[in-house]
Formats: structure tokens, sequence, C-alpha cells
């Protein structure tokens, strides 16, 4: 959301960001006075009960769905027709084939966040993530005689240390996407 309110403000549009653990988030926007919101695939069922209606907003809305590759598409769809969106943007392009009103936008990182960090090294080999499909995988990597270590959910800058701190990072993709981590590994400066 920061990346997006910048790149907006660099272009002098002005932009809020709101949202649960945002400091304005107690005061629930006007949406009559945006031109556009973009939604950040932040769902109830994912999230918990606390995305307003969007569906009564006469705004242009877009819904940016970045994991549906591991939660699939049929929670996207539901929630762009039931928040009444004009937009689906898709991280993963075989998601928006021959699809109406569906796009694919990739995914990137914002070098303004993430980039090599001085820090100490600490594995040969490093994966900052949640178990999901790779539990195997990383069992069989703490199990060998090199060193591994998994942060196990880590975010923000906490993150970006931790994958310069790795000298090689391992990722293994859920499903039919090439995840953020991927990206984020090669904008902190490290080998995939």
């Amino acid at each position: 959301c920061f990346c997006l309110q910048r790149a907006f403000q660099a272009l002098d549009i002005p932009c809020d960001v709101w949202g649960r653990g945002h400091e304005l988030y107690r005061d629930l926007p006007n949406w009559r006075d945006y031109d556009l919101i973009i939604n950040l695939e932040q769902r109830a069922d994912r999230f918990g009960d606390w995305i307003p209606d969007l569906s009564q907003a006469r705004t242009i809305k877009f819904l940016w769905a970045i994991d549906a590759h591991g939660l699939g598409t049929h929670r996207f769809d539901d929630e762009f027709r039931n928040g009444k969106y004009h937009l689906l943007l898709h991280s993963t392009k075989k998601f928006v084939t021959g699809r109406v009103n569906r796009h694919w936008f990739p995914n990137g990182w914002d070098d303004s966040l993430i980039g090599p960090r001085e820090v100490e090294l600490r594995a040969d080999i490093g994966f900052v993530g949640d178990v999901s499909n790779r539990r195997d995988w990383i069992s069989l990597l703490e199990s060998q005689n090199f060193s591994f270590v998994h942060d196990f959910m880590v975010h923000g800058e906490e993150m970006v240390k931790c994958l310069s701190s790795y000298r090689l990072c391992w990722n293994r993709n859920f499903s039919c996407d090439v995840n953020y981590r991927n990206f984020e590994v090669l904008g902190a400066g490290g080998v995939l």
C-alpha cells in the first residue's frame, strides 16, 4: 500500500492509505471523496471481518489479488462480484486469460524498501516464510550438514535483513505462481 502511495504521490496525485493497522483506521473514509479505491486483497475470510462493504461506493474500484494461487480464484471472484468492483488485477497471468475485467498485474519489488543490507552472514541457505507446501523440503534442508535457517513469517525491514544474511535464499513456490518472495530476494541482491 505504501509503495502505491509513493508512486501516486510522485505523480502529484494525492493518495490515502486506510485499513487495519494504519494510523487512521478508526475513521471510516467517505468513499465519495475518492476517484479510485484499490483493495489490496484484504478479505474478511482471511483477515477478519473488518472490511467495509464497498458495494455501494460508486467510486471506481480495483481489487488486486496477489495470493489467488494459494487461496483459489473463487474467493476473489466472489469479492469482485459482491463488492461491485470494476477491475480485478491478478499477479498470476493464467487467472485472467479470456476473462472480462481481469488484468495481469505482475509482482515486483519497491527498491525504496527492498535492497541489500549490511548484516552479518547467518547461514549458507535461508528461507523466510511460512511452511505451507514446504515442510518436507525444510526438514531435508535442516537435516543436511550445511547451515540452514528458517525465519518463520518475518516481515518488513527484518525480512529484508534476513534475506541479506543468507549466502543463498531458498524458496519453493506454491501452486502455479511465482510468489513475492522470489522478487524480494532479487531486490535484496540475494541469490535465489
